[in-house]
């Protein structure tokens, strides 16, 4: 029950966001077409033309919805799908895993792209697979970072950790995992510049 009454809210407050006088599913096209130019969807998407938005959007199965425990269908809305920039509900439930598929069969030849989006939608949207969060956050929008994990190494210097802060700040900005070997850091007590037992180690950074 409560997952039914929190997506009759998801598809009303979509559908009024977008000025759809309608409930339901439909006008996906013209969201992603509005949404390159207001920054919130990436320019490739437009590489399918507006008869395979048609033909896509038809594709679409709402009763999916109902597959997505309460849990997993906020995560999904208040996560993944797409927003504007004051944080109303833009992109329903199935339009974000047809984004995902859709940017994930890019690369496909032309007579077969829509065949992938297809198969990428369907495993996505029965829920038999799921992509990585950058993947499901990014594909298809502006920054498309799509990779999961970033291993970096801190040298035992000063310019070296805080500059591994930077970079890593940069990484989570987009949604990568972070992995840090901290080994060449010298421990707590270790001697700096001659002066004994001085080193702060490594834990009061990591915190």
């Amino acid at each position: 029950i409560a997952n039914k009454l929190y997506l009759y809210d998801v598809i009303k407050e979509s559908n009024i966001n977008r000025g759809l006088n309608k409930f339901g599913y439909g006008g996906f096209y013209e969201l992603v077409k509005n949404g390159v130019d207001d920054n919130l969807y990436h320019k490739r998407l437009l590489e399918y033309t507006k008869e395979d938005f048609g033909e896509l959007e038809k594709y679409i199965k709402e009763e999916r919805d109902e597959l997505l425990s309460y849990n997993g269908l906020i995560m999904l809305t208040e996560r993944y799908c797409v927003r504007g920039h004051n944080k109303e509900v833009l992109e329903k439930p199935q339009e974000a895993f047809l984004r995902v598929a859709m940017y994930l069969a890019l690369n496909e030849k032309d007579e077969d792209r829509l065949d992938y989006a297809k198969k990428f939608y369907d495993v996505l949207s029965e829920l038999k697979m799921t992509v990585a969060t950058p993947m499901m956050s990014n594909s298809g929008k502006p920054h498309n970072q799509l990779s999961s994990c970033f291993i970096n190494v801190a040298e035992d210097s000063l310019e070296s950790i805080f500059n591994t802060n930077t970079i890593f700040a940069n990484v989570s900005k987009y949604g990568g995992g972070q992995g840090l070997y901290i080994g060449k850091v010298r421990a707590k007590g270790s001697d700096i510049g001659g002066f004994k037992d001085v080193g702060g180690g490594t834990v009061p950074w990591i915190r």
